[in-house]
């Protein structure tokens, strides 16, 4: 634990997160452990998730009055990640925490032993075979071979076309290849108006240069991860394509260098949108009910069999349980009623359309019944199993100078592209240099 507190500062300055804001209605929901009572703390997920997990918090406490959980916001500040290191630190955590990435529970573990392994709680064997999510467990375990989180939410990366915007391109349907984008989109941009061919955003965030190196790596090489013991893949033809790709774009004018230009909710002017979850075309739905929309892989370059299965990127958020911080045990029933019930994952996808960590989503027959009446999340459910995060407890840093050496001077004509890739190999290298 003081081992978190001496390197707190240094950590808080890598894991700058997507922020999370405290709801007025997780204000109204917070509550203190009733006298008398065991008592668990647990820190909400954000946004839609947060009325989800609310609702089964609430039937457990109904069913168990006498191991009541406790459900509250995370507290404000710069980030999750950030809040729980100071929790630890301050020996003020919860007993079970939302929000939490594989990757920093698996960090937490490493660098604070903060997390309890769960796959050596009783039932845990049970609880994932009853998933059908035995496949899945590679995919989360840290280097010292446990499993430190399970996901609540389990997200695949898929790409969404505009059919109004394909059929003024005069394309029957969503090219497959780089050089049938270019097509597209050339024909696209021809044919006028306000449009832009894809939204490669030219200042991205490092989470966001991450999601497309990740999402068009795994497309085109299979189940495999771009960053390896010695940084990332710059050489490949897999790589090398993928970025003139992208380079190309902004040259041509089917990406735009304007960060503005790209309104896919409101003015869905964008013919290709990459970064598209389920939970995201859910959105789409409630925003633009009479919208079609065509969800499809992600695009592979010209010499990659464009008909095999994709792999592709994955969100993946879950609850991990803090050592040192409440009952261990009653927070580990609660999970695994909680996870052994594919009434909460239904109700779930039903809400926040995002859907869970599960092998069996369209054998199982509550599963496949619901998803029979909701074609758009059935293409998202067929990819749960060819989907993964990235898993470097290194990526914020390796990111960060992907963006600031390679991503932004090459869209911007600061650097061509060999000498962008060359920069951003040597400050990878340093990196992973570093213990």
């Amino acid at each position: 634990m003081k081992k978190l507190l001496s390197t707190s500062l240094v950590v808080l300055v890598l894991f700058s997160f997507i922020t999370i804001t405290l709801s007025a209605e997780g204000a109204k929901e917070k509550k203190q452990v009733p006298s008398g009572r065991e008592g668990v703390t647990y820190w909400a997920f954000a946004g839609d998730m947060y009325n989800v997990e609310n609702d089964i918090l609430k039937k457990w406490n109904k069913e168990n009055p006498d191991k009541v959980i406790v459900y509250n916001p995370i507290p404000a500040g710069a980030s999750s990640e950030m809040i729980l290191q100071t929790a630890i630190s301050s020996n003020t955590a919860p007993t079970m925490t939302g929000q939490l990435e594989a990757f920093f529970a698996n960090y937490l573990s490493e660098k604070a032993d903060a997390m309890v392994p769960l796959d050596t709680l009783p039932g845990f064997n049970e609880l994932i075979k009853s998933r059908k999510a035995e496949s899945f467990l590679d995919k989360i375990r840290a280097n010292d071979g446990h499993i430190y989180m399970i996901p609540v939410h389990w997200q695949p990366a898929l790409c969404a076309y505009n059919k109004a915007l394909l059929d003024r391109a005069g394309v029957s349907k969503p090219p497959r290849t780089y050089s049938e984008f270019n097509d597209f989109a050339e024909k696209l941009i021809a044919a006028g108006g306000n449009n832009i061919a894809i939204d490669f955003d030219p200042t991205a965030a490092w989470w966001k240069v991450g999601y497309y190196l990740h999402t068009f790596y795994r497309a085109a090489k299979g189940d495999l991860q771009e960053i390896g013991k010695n940084g990332i893949d710059f050489d490949s033809k897999v790589s090398r394509a993928f970025l003139g790709f992208v380079f190309n774009a902004f040259s041509k004018g089917y990406a735009s260098k304007d960060k503005q230009a790209y309104n896919f909710l409101k003015e869905m002017n964008v013919g290709f949108c990459t970064l598209v979850s389920s939970g995201y075309v859910k959105k789409i739905r409630s925003m633009r009910p009479n919208m079609q929309i065509i969800v499809v892989p992600p695009l592979v370059p010209d010499f990659i069999n464009p008909n095999f299965e994709s792999n592709v990127d994955a969100s993946i958020k879950g609850i991990g349980i803090l050592k040192n911080s409440g009952n261990i045990e009653t927070a580990w029933k609660f999970m695994k009623w909680r996870f052994t019930n594919i009434d909460f994952d239904i109700e779930q996808v039903e809400k926040t359309g995002m859907l869970t960590m599960r092998g069996d989503w369209l054998t199982n027959s509550k599963a496949k019944s619901y998803l029979d009446k909701h074609p758009d999340l059935k293409v998202f459910a067929k990819y749960v199993p060819y989907s993964n995060g990235i898993i470097s407890n290194k990526k914020v840093d390796i990111y960060t100078a992907v963006k600031n050496d390679l991503w932004e001077p090459v869209i911007f004509g600061k650097k061509d592209m060999e000498t962008g890739i060359k920069d951003a190999k040597e400050a990878v290298e340093k990196i992973m240099s570093k213990n």
